[in-house]
């Protein structure tokens, strides 16, 4: 694979916030509310990573807002070489491809995430289903992401989750809900690392779920900061 294939980020302060406000508009067309519980503040300085579920388009406008109302950070975001190819604005908003069916070339970006992630004030959403995955599924994770985590050692590692439900009317429900850092060390084996990720991930969409359906309203996610 030669460089060229190798899709950067390449951040747009006006795309980054045209896009914002696009976004904000879109949800508030599509959605008839956008509620966050956000376990989570990154102290000053503090670099992020975030574990996302994959489960809607919308994934990709999520972090904006998220980062934009909550966390207001330096944000950059994986995605998939073949979707970043489809939606090449993308990378203006700070994503950077990663291509999966190329071992060396996937490599190649989890170092790169990591080495953004030893900037201080940096955030990462990383998606470690590594492709969207029917909301119903449990979280099933693939073993890259802890090499961004081994290599990123002062970064927070967070999980959040995003779920979409129609239980309060004709219209969507958009809810999102992150949870404390996840505690990995380099003396974990690999298999207790991963699932240790893996159930921080599930109990944040376990819960999202479980609130959804006690019609629990979470704070807008644009008031959550104030």
């Amino acid at each position: 694979m030669t460089d060229s294939e190798f899709i950067p980020a390449a951040e747009s302060r006006f795309h980054i916030a045209l896009f914002t406000m696009y976004s904000r508009l879109l949800y508030a067309r599509t959605f008839a509310h956008v509620g966050a519980d956000i376990a989570y503040r990154p102290l000053p300085g503090q670099s992020t990573l975030y574990l996302a579920n994959h489960h809607y388009w919308f994934d990709g406008l999520t972090p904006l807002l998220v980062n934009r109302y909550v966390f207001r950070q330096k944000l950059r975001a994986v995605m998939e070489d073949v979707q970043l190819r489809k939606h090449p604005f993308f990378s203006r908003l700070g994503a950077f491809s990663i291509n999966r069916g190329h071992p060396r070339s996937a490599i190649r970006s989890l170092d790169i995430a990591a080495d953004w992630l030893n900037e201080s004030g940096n955030c990462l959403f990383l998606y470690p289903e590594g492709k969207l995955v029917d909301a119903s599924l449990p979280i099933s994770i693939e073993s890259g992401v802890l090499r961004v985590i081994a290599n990123a050692p002062m970064a927070d590692v967070v999980p959040i989750a995003t779920h979409v439900h129609f239980l309060s009317g004709p219209k969507p429900v958009m809810l999102i809900r992150s949870g404390e850092p996840i505690r990995i060390t380099d003396r974990m084996p690999k298999a207790l690392a991963l699932q240790t990720v893996q159930h921080a991930m599930q109990e944040q969409k376990k819960q999202l779920v479980l609130d959804a359906m006690s019609g629990t309203r979470y704070p807008s996610l644009y008031q959550v900061h104030r």
